[in-house]
């Protein structure tokens, strides 16, 4: 069986426009969006592309004043892509987040060993590297905590 193929579609267009073409293409088969500045790529599995795709997109896109590029994208372990540039977090004095590849954190409290899979609760997030922030200023003795959530659990 050959590997899947990929398409990244690159729409040149700014933050404004962002949020109106992302809602239309969200109703189409895209496994994934990257938001930047001044584009917005989408990526869709090659099969998905049917002339009649490309009749509604260029039409949406002609509607919207948009225009987009297209390139092919091998199919390849994402995962393990994603996990090897995953970079280590530290949060002032109080924690570390790291993957097992990592060397360990010096001068925090706490280092702590993830196995990041894509996860939330890497540390990466603004909220989660807020909530590990204010952590670091409670007083957690005698206490229970509950995470609840689907995350790492950090």
């Amino acid at each position: 069986m050959a590997a899947n193929k990929y398409l990244v579609l690159r729409f040149v267009v700014g933050e404004a426009k962002q949020e109106i073409l992302l809602a239309h293409l969200s109703a189409w088969p895209f496994n994934g969006f990257v938001q930047e500045a001044d584009y917005l790529e989408a990526y869709l599995a090659e099969h998905e592309a049917s002339p009649e795709f490309y009749t509604d997109l260029r039409a949406l896109c002609r509607q919207l004043g948009v225009d987009f590029a297209q390139r092919s994208l091998p199919d390849q372990n994402w995962n393990a892509r994603w996990e090897a540039g995953f970079a280590p977090v530290r949060v002032g004095d109080f924690v570390g987040v790291r993957a097992e590849f990592h060397p360990p954190f010096t001068g925090v409290e706490h280092d702590l060993l993830i196995h990041p899979r894509m996860a939330f609760g890497t540390g990466h997030h603004a909220t989660t590297w807020l909530m590990i922030a204010q952590m670091a200023h409670l007083d957690f003795a005698g206490k229970r905590v509950l995470d609840y959530g689907c995350g790492t659990g950090i």
